[in-house]
């Protein structure tokens, strides 16, 4: 296991700590107090060296301190726990991506091997300064703008009037952002697995922790990609199917407001008719009651059709047809008298 000096370490680990706790809050919409937010660090970062000086296995000490900080961010946030949980994991992501990437990128530019600033206590601390100035910035903006991740802001209750998108759509969006995060922290774990074993800095990163390492990442990054996709699958499916009855109600609905508008001009024929048999128009009266035949004719055969879903599509089609001067015939023959529209 990497041993370093308490106060060096202290100082690597005591500002991480405060990032994640300050991101988490950002995350979360709430306010701490700055000395309650420091101590919880200090005592993070206490407890993640003692796992340090402990004979266990590489990476036991990260996961115990993201269960050691999500269990005080239930107690002393009043966070739930699941929600304690994701936001506690995804900060961790965001930190263990930006330092995957820019401690590397300062190495090349500075032309230092990791090994060098890993073993430098000073070093050490100067190049894990700049992602965490930089994360801090971030969370700063996200918190100044008022961005929120829709799946935190429905468990918390957290509403934003100027997001408009429905929670199926928020879910997938999350499912998709935890998908690409995991991905990119799954590359960046395998590129700095492989490091650590081909520079041997680390003494207890064997051949064997390398591919008990690498086995867990592929593994994980394929079961987060089976379930994301099969569950973003289910829910395009369940979308399309509901937005097809969707339809099919909304030709139902126009239906029966049609027969309402036609029960009225019933009436208003039939006064029509008295009026001319009281006028003694009877030629008028003739022809004006085959023109109602026609209409109350093809009425009455959208009645008889079952389901009542077809005869909203047809009668719907059929108005459309009249408007744009088509002539539309149809004929229906079904042999059990229901079709698989609502199923």
């Amino acid at each position: 296991m990497d041993v370093m000096p308490l106060i060096p370490f202290l100082g690597v680990s005591v500002p991480e700590s405060l990032v994640l706790y300050y991101m988490v809050l950002v995350l979360t919409k709430k306010k701490e107090s700055p000395f309650v937010v420091i101590i919880l660090s200090l005592l993070t970062s206490i407890f993640s060296f003692s796992i340090r000086t402990m004979p266990v296995r590489f990476g036991i000490h990260t996961i115990s301190q993201v269960a050691l900080m999500t269990i005080f961010l239930n107690l002393f946030f009043r966070l739930p726990w699941h929600t304690s949980a994701v936001v506690m994991v995804l900060s961790s992501v965001f930190l263990g991506l930006a330092e995957g990437i820019s401690v590397p990128l300062l190495a090349w530019i500075f032309k230092l091997k990791l090994e060098q600033i890993i073993s430098d206590p000073l070093l050490r601390i100067l190049f894990t300064l700049p992602h965490l100035v930089l994360l801090s910035v971030l969370a700063y903006i996200i918190g100044k703008r008022g961005w929120r991740l829709p799946l935190i802001s429905e468990k918390l209750g957290i509403k934003n009037e100027s997001d408009k998108r429905t929670t199926k759509q928020s879910i997938r969006q999350n499912c998709l952002l935890t998908l690409c995060l995991v991905q990119a922290l799954m590359l960046v774990l395998l590129n700095l697995s492989f490091h650590a074993y081909n520079t041997g800095v680390y003494p207890s990163f064997t051949l064997k922790t390398l591919i008990e390492v690498g086995s867990i990442v592929l593994l994980v990054s394929v079961l987060a990609t089976i379930f994301v996709s099969g569950y973003l699958l289910k829910v395009i499916e369940h979308d399309a199917k509901l937005e097809t009855e969707i339809h099919y109600a909304r030709d139902r609905h126009n239906l029966h407001l049609r027969l309402q508008v036609e029960r009225h001009d019933f009436y208003n024929h039939l006064t029509a008719i008295y009026g001319y048999i009281k006028a003694c128009h009877f030629d008028q009266a003739e022809t004006y009651i085959e023109n109602l035949y026609h209409t109350v004719s093809r009425i009455g055969s959208l009645l008889k059709i079952e389901p009542p879903e077809l005869a909203a599509i047809i009668s719907t089609k059929y108005e459309e047809a009249k408007i744009n001067g088509i002539k539309f015939y149809w004929h229906v023959k079904i042999q059990d008298g229901s079709l698989p529209l609502s199923n």
